[in-house]
């Protein structure tokens, strides 16, 4: 297998692709998570809270994660050499590329109508919001009220109100981690339609109240 090893004291341990093989569910969780906690602090009177930058992080990894995952099972179930290399290269993606042409081959494979574009957007918006806060350049030459460019459809999209002009705060508010919840589910529930998961199994609440 190609850049990758297996520890020697793992190597008589048959391997359980339900087990560490799948991380979306638990990215998902974790996004949970954080989203209540925030939920908290907004019904205490918050404006903004700290644990909607990792909530946004984690929506994102979910989808990402998610498509990995159906790209590893779709590989495995391809015999030709060219849809292998398609797969193997698409894989290595950056996630805008790997979110539009994944669904496109997983629709056409699934025979599906073609996807709300409107879907896609909204998300690969939100990611841009994840990568400013994950690739974080403050740019201290320039005016710190211009805000980087890749944000200005996440704003828009969203409908933030915003109450400061710094934006790492401004996308930290109720209204934009909503929005993210709404649009990562959205497409989610769009990607499970296409490649025949269980939508009802992956969004069951796992934690205890």
């Amino acid at each position: 297998m190609i850049n990758s090893f297996t520890p020697d004291k793992f190597k008589h341990i048959p391997p359980n692709i339900f087990g560490s093989g799948t991380l979306s569910k638990m990215y998902w969780d974790f996004a949970q998570e954080f989203y209540l906690i925030s939920e908290q602090e907004f019904k205490n009177g918050s404006l903004y809270s700290n644990y909607v930058i990792p909530a946004i992080i984690f929506y994102c990894s979910c989808v990402e994660a998610n498509i990995n995952e159906q790209l590893a099972i779709q590989e495995g179930f391809v015999h030709d050499c060219e849809e292998k290399n398609k797969i193997f290269s698409l894989k290595k993606e950056g996630l805008k590329k790997k979110v539009k042409l994944s669904f496109e081959m997983f629709r056409q494979c699934a025979k599906k109508e073609h996807i709300n574009k409107t879907i896609i957007d909204d998300f690969l918006a939100l990611a841009e919001v994840r990568n400013a806060f994950v690739h974080f350049k403050p740019d201290w030459d320039s005016n710190l009220f211009n805000w980087p460019m890749r944000l200005k459809a996440a704003f828009q999209k969203s409908e933030i109100d915003p109450k400061v002009a710094d934006w790492t705060v401004v996308f930290c508010s109720k209204i934009f981690i909503d929005w993210t919840r709404d649009k990562t589910k959205s497409i989610l529930i769009k990607f499970f339609g296409i490649t025949g998961q269980d939508k009802n199994d992956f969004f069951k609440e796992n934690r205890k109240e």
